[in-house]
């Protein structure tokens, strides 16, 4: 399950591994973010996960700890998986800021944290990330890295559609 809008790469990801993609339609009513709410209302027998993007993008808007907190309660209580993308978080200035840490009082086997150094470093052409995973996924993380990332990418400054490489390549 994951808002649409939201990042369009993520549904690639669910495909990805063979998953069906629930799209929830969010609007300004929910400030365009899933809520425990929507989730519930929305929630399917097979409903595996529920992806989060708080700060969104494309929009930009921040899940309140109040309504993390609720939204980690109903999908361990549905025991499946909370994935939560927080690539932009640290990068808000007027509002404070919640991620999924916020709503609990220690990581849980049902969290899934996707962050990165890229963003909040000012480091974007890197693309350089880590996530937090409960144990039990570590060996099927592990896999999927060792398939999908053989080392840290070729800084590749864009200019367009065109990428300019240094060195031999």
């Amino acid at each position: 399950m994951l808002a649409d809008p939201g990042y369009p790469c993520n549904q690639n990801f669910v495909r990805f591994v063979d998953g069906e993609i629930q799209a929830i339609a969010v609007d300004d009513s929910s400030s365009y973010q899933l809520t425990a709410q929507l989730i519930e209302q929305n929630w399917q027998e097979n409903t595996k996960a529920v992806i989060i993007a708080s700060p969104a993008n494309p929009t930009g808007t921040i899940v309140p700890a109040q309504e993390m907190t609720k939204i980690i309660h109903l999908v361990k209580e549905k025991n499946a998986y909370l994935i939560v993308d927080e690539i932009y978080q640290g990068l808000v200035y007027d509002i404070k800021s919640s991620c999924a840490l916020t709503g609990i009082d220690e990581l849980d086997e049902h969290i899934i944290i996707v962050n990165s150094f890229s963003k909040y470093f000012q480091m974007t052409g890197w693309r350089l990330g880590w996530c937090l995973v409960p144990e039990h996924l570590l060996q099927a993380c592990d896999h999927l890295s060792q398939n999908l990332f053989l080392a840290a990418p070729t800084y590749c400054p864009k200019s367009g559609n065109v990428c300019f490489f240094t060195g031999n390549h």
